[in-house]
């Protein structure tokens, strides 16, 4: 017995799904020569409605091909949409995004802040890396590091 206690001897799969196969092909054969007809062919994919073309996010079912006013457009639409959904997080209160917000914010100035120095090859000062530097004072040290450059 294995684990499962449901056979007695090692099976091959192979062989399992020939046997398959020629049983489905028979009754297959069978029904065509009984004139039945086959159940509708289902596609491995489901049809989600869309039709071959399928269908953009946003958009109508059938769009002409657009200008690229458009496109600047639904560029920003989408930009747009991908903001709202980063300020709003489900679950977590405005308080908690807002300060999220903040402090990735400033370890993006921190980062650049250090690749600045790095690039300059100067030491970063250490009240830049303080809690108590703003995220204001961190872009306005940027910028003046930027015009060094």
């Amino acid at each position: 017995m294995f684990c499962c206690g449901s056979k007695s001897a090692v099976s091959d799969p192979l062989r399992d799904d020939s046997e398959w196969a020629a049983r489905r092909k028979a009754q297959r054969e069978d029904a065509r020569a009984q004139g039945i007809a086959p159940p509708a062919g289902r596609s491995r994919r489901p049809d989600w409605g869309t039709g071959a073309g399928g269908q953009r996010l946003g958009g109508g079912a059938a769009e002409e091909p657009s200008s690229q006013a458009d496109d600047r457009e639904r560029r920003l639409r989408a930009l747009e949409a991908a903001e709202r959904r980063q300020a709003t997080a489900p679950g977590v209160a405005p308080k908690v995004v807002a300060e999220l917000a903040q402090r990735q914010q400033r370890e993006n100035l921190l980062g650049r802040l250090t690749e600045q120095y790095r690039r300059l090859g100067e030491d970063m000062p250490m009240g830049l890396n303080s809690e108590k530097a703003s995220v204001d004072q961190l872009k306005r040290h940027l910028e003046m590091l930027r015009g060094r450059v």
